[in-house]
This record gives structure tokens, C-alpha cells and sequence, in this order.
């Protein structure tokens, strides 16, 4: 392993850091369209022309390019920096066996290399120096300078009018007060935004286009979202009115709310006796959607849906713990959401029970980040063919438990990475590309589980193990890991029912996922277009 150099600085440290780059610049009035130049300055001076080792992690709209999986990343030598461009070509030196990139070159986004601490000694490099400006250049471009900035009369002093109110939004969203899915939401906004600026570029600038007219009116809602929490006064009254709620219920027991869409009397009466033997005398609230009852939910809320399809943006409060169920079988009430990035992103303990769980938009079902995950006679399934993405991705430290459940149509249909744990039983994967992907030093329990018409494999496991035959077979193989135990695990029509993937001492995932700075600029990276050299 090769680790990558990180940081833990405080806002004082930023706030001077970005003024001695902004402030000390040849002009005293800093508009928007001349910040690019003087960060093209800075970085010239402060970032090695050639010759240094990094970590590229490779951004998700690339990975789709190449269609390879993602999250993923390469270890790469800078071949040549484009300072006017912030842009460098590296070449790969090191990959994922999977995905043959070594010895390509690329040029990509100087804000999505991580230099690794280990260098070429015969090489004359400031590593250090390298390294502390990307970081500071990372927060800046990710956290600080928005895709609508450009838009802005250059009477307007950028530093003055934006620097300190976006760096301490950057700082309070890291704190306790801050709600954690308002922080998750806010990155994904910034993501959609560049995402959406990308989008425009490579537009033809046709106004009567739909997609251009779109992304305008898109981009606006996510701006006054933004603005609004970047501003002191307005974000604190919010966090104060989520703090007031949290207070007022917090002695009580967890708030029973049912989602009633519209419907005929009869229907209405019988899925409310059905509510009835479950919650017996419990006082309940009533929303007309989903979408308002997870809006004025908090943490731990149980939600009860009547046998309907639902659409929602976010978990909001309730990505932190709750429940959200159904009353009938897993196909009489079903969720679906437009969101494109994660459908069910998920921080906490959270059941879902008697669901099924539609995507439709999004890159991946559902993403577990901490926390405990249960599905309970649940079906996870991608609705859309043409549209390939991944089903559950668990995260380091998380644990995901999957009772009476059948899933298709993915990608990959569940990966469990290093250190995640993952409970299956009694479960169905079918007609999925990958089945079930386990990295090193995860723990997995498989029992009465059933994998089929996998195109590629049923289970893979992802090892830095120096094994000898690395290769596939039967389910047989997995008891070579003392990580993974299965029980009466069957396949049928797999290409391999189990894959060995020794992917060498090079770890290329969890260099960036468990070495991290304060930043958390590892969740979104910037997008860039990337150019494949000849």
C-alpha cells in the first residue's frame, strides 16, 4: 500500500490559506472570472511540473465512460501539469486487474490526484508542497467556488462578498449541530450543480433546447437552496426549528405516521384497520405523500405506507434511523425516487420492511455509510434495462442485514467493502451482472440464499491474498476465507457460481475510502472531461 497525504486544518488555517492566494494577488478587487487565473498563478509555483506518484480517483461520470465500476482508483506518475488548465496527464501505473488501464495516459483534473507519500528518491520533489496546495485547491473548487459564480457582474468582489460565508457553511456542516442528512444533502446538491455545469458546456447553447432549459431551471433551484443555507442568519433559524421539533419529541416514543395518497373509501378503511393491529391504541399522524411525511419527519420516526407507489426526494431525518414500511406483501406498496446519485442513502439504523424498492434514475440503490440496515421482505429491483447500476453498496464499519428478500436487474447487485458486514438470509439475486462482491477483512453470513442468471459471477471475492490460483468454481471455494460463512447457498445458470480476484498488495479502493482528511472531499470529486491520449 501507498498511502495518500491528508490534512486536518482548521477554518482559521483555510480562511488564512485562501486569503494569502486571493488577497495577496497583483489586484485588490477579485471578481469571479479572475479567480481561475490567479489559482493558475498559485499553483505554478506551488505544484511539481513532472515526475511525482498519485492516486487518481476516478470520477463517477468517468467510470461510466469507460464503463468500469465505480468507486475506483489507479496508481498513477504525473507525467506533465497544464497550470493554465489545472489539469495534468498522468499515466497509470497500477489498476485493478479488471479494468486494464495501465499504461494508458490521461488527462484529468489536478483536484482528483492525491499524492501518495512514498516518491521516486531519485527524483528531485516537493511532495509536500504538491500535496498541501491540491488539498487547498480541492476544498476551494468543491466547497467554495460555485459553477454559478461565473454568471456574476464583475463589480461584485468575489472574496469579500463570498470566501468567509461558504468556508464557515464548509465547517459548520462537519459539526454536531449541523443535521447529518442536511450535509449530506448539501454535497449532493454541489455534486448535481457541477454535474449540471458539465451538462451545459457540452450543449450546443440552442435555447429552445428542453435539456438546456432544464438544467437552467435546475441549477436556479439548487443556487437558492445553496444561498439560503449559506447564509448565517437563515441557516441558523433552520437548524434552531429542527432542534425545537427534535426537543419537543424527544420524551416520547418514536412518531407513528401514515402516508395516505388518494383513494377510494373502502381502501381507505381497510388499510386503516390494518393499521390499527399494528399500532392498537398509539396516536398516529396523517400525510398526503411520502415526499411531506419524510420532509416533517425526525430521526427514528416509523412511517407506514398504504399499498400504493410512492415517489420521494430524500430520507431527510430519517436517513439517520427509522422505519419505513408497508402493511401488505413486498409487491403491494412500492418506492420509487428521480434522484440520480444514491436512491436510499443511508447514515443509521433503518429498517425498511414489506417494500418494493424501484430504481429508476439512480447510480445505486441503496448506500449504507455507517449504521446497521435492515430490509425485511423487501424487492430491490432496477426498473429501467437500459440503465445499468448498482443495487447495495455497504460501507466500512456498516453492517446490512437482508431478510426475505429478492433482487435484479443490477449491475452489481451487493458489494460489501473491507471491514462492512453483511447478513443474508433467505434471500433471491437474479439476472444481474455481479452478484454478491466481498472485499478483504469484510464479514459475510449467507444462509438459505439463492443467486441466478448471473451474467459474470454469483459471489466474488476481491483479496489481496498472494494465492496461488486465483481463478472460479463452485460456492465450495469460500471456505478458503475465514470471513465468509455460507449455508445452503445454491446457484443456477451463473456463469461462475464463485470468482477469486487476487488483485495484489497495491490496494486501490481503500487507500482514499480509509485515509481521509477532515474535508470529506473524497465523497464528491470534482467531474471533469477526461481525454484518452493516443
Amino acid at each position: 500500500m501507498n498511502p495518500v497525504i491528508t490534512y486536518n486544518k482548521t477554518y482559521e488555517e483555510r480562511l488564512q490559506e485562501f486569503r494569502n492566494i486571493l488577497i495577496n494577488s497583483s489586484q485588490e478587487h477579485i471578481p469571479s472570472s479572475y479567480v481561475h487565473k490567479i489559482w493558475s498563478d498559485y499553483v505554478e509555483l506551488s505544484i511539481d511540473f513532472s515526475g511525482w506518484f498519485a492516486i487518481w480517483k476516478i470520477p463517477r461520470l468517468t467510470c461510466e465512460q469507460f464503463k468500469i465500476d465505480f468507486p475506483v482508483t489507479v496508481f498513477v506518475c504525473v507525467e506533465q501539469v497544464n497550470y493554465q488548465k489545472l489539469a495534468a496527464t498522468v499515466k497509470v501505473l497500477a489498476d485493478d486487474s479488471d479494468i486494464n488501464l495501465t499504461s494508458k495516459h490521461f488527462i484529468v483534473s489536478l483536484i482528483e490526484l492525491w499524492p501518495t507519500k512514498k516518491q521516486d528518491k531519485s527524483c528531485d520533489i516537493d511532495v509536500s508542497s504538491t500535496a498541501n496546495c491540491l488539498d487547498i485547491l480541492r476544498v476551494f473548487y468543491l466547497y467554495i467556488f460555485m459553477p454559478w459564480d461565473l454568471d456574476e457582474d464583475d463589480s461584485v468582489n468575489w472574496v469579500n462578498e463570498h470566501l468567509e460565508t461558504r468556508l464557515r457553511l464548509f465547517y459548520d456542516m462537519r459539526t454536531s449541530k449541523f443535521p447529518r442528512h442536511t450535509a449530506v444533502h448539501l454535497k449532493k446538491l454541489l455534486t448535481e450543480a457541477r454535474h449540471l455545469h458539465i451538462r451545459q458546456k457540452q450543449c450546443t447553447g440552442d435555447g429552445s433546447n428542453r435539456d438546456v432549459i432544464n438544467n437552467c431551471v435546475r441549477m436556479m433551484q439548487i443556487r437558492n437552496e445553496v444561498e439560503f443555507l449559506e447564509n448565517p442568519l437563515l441557516r441558523n433559524a433552520l437548524l434552531r426549528s429542527r432542534e425545537h421539533l427534535s426537543l419537543t419529541r424527544k420524551s416520547n416514543e418514536p412518531s407513528h405516521v401514515v402516508v395516505l395518497q388518494q383513494g377510494k373509501v373502502d381502501d381507505y378503511i381497510s388499510f386503516l384497520n390494518n393499521v390499527k393491529l399494528h399500532v392498537g391504541q398509539i396516536c398516529v399522524q396523517y400525510k398526503p405523500s411520502l415526499d411531506i411525511a419524510l420532509a416533517n419527519a425526525i430521526t427514528d420516526d416509523i412511517i407506514i405506507l398504504s399499498n400504493y407507489k410512492h415517489s420521494f426526494g430524500e430520507l431527510c431525518a430519517l436517513q439517520d434511523g427509522g422505519v419505513l414500511k408497508g402493511l401488505y406483501s413486498k409487491e403491494d406498496t412500492i418506492i420509487c425516487s428521480s434522484k440520480e446519485d444514491n436512491m436510499l442513502d443511508c447514515c443509521g439504523n433503518i429498517t425498511f420492511e414489506n417494500l418494493t424498492i424501484q430504481v429508476e434514475a439512480a447510480q445505486c440503490g441503496l448506500c449504507l455509510r455507517r449504521g446497521i440496515v435492515t430490509l425485511k421482505n423487501c424487492k430491490l429491483i432496477n426498473s429501467v434495462k437500459s440503465h445499468m447500476c448498482d443495487g447495495i453498496i455497504v460501507s466500512s464499519g456498516a453492517i446490512m442485514n437482508i431478510i426475505d428478500c429478492d433482487i435484479s436487474g443490477f449491475d452489481r447487485a451487493i458489494v460489501a467493502t473491507s471491514v462492512s458486514q453483511v447478513h443474508m438470509t433467505n434471500t433471491k439475486i437474479e439476472n444481474v451482472n455481479y452478484g454478491l462482491t466481498i472485499y478483504d477483512n469484510s464479514t459475510v453470513k449467507l444462509n438459505s440464499c439463492q443467486f441466478k442468471n448471473c451474467t459474470e459471477f454469483a459471489i466474488g471475492v476481491e483479496t489481496y491474498s498472494d494465492l496461488e490460483d486465483c481463478s472460479h468454481g463452485s460456492f465450495d471455494m469460500l471456505k478458503m476465507f475465514p470471513f465468509i460463512t455460507i449455508n445452503n447457498v445454491t446457484g443456477e445458470n451463473n456463469r461462475a457460481d464463485c470468482n477469486i480476484n487476487c488483485i495484489g498488495n497495491i490496494d486501490l479502493i481503500q487507500d482514499l475510502l480509509n485515509s481521509q482528511s477532515d474535508d470529506d472531499t473524497h465523497e464528491d470529486t470534482m467531474d471533469t472531461t477526461v481525454v484518452h491520449l493516443k
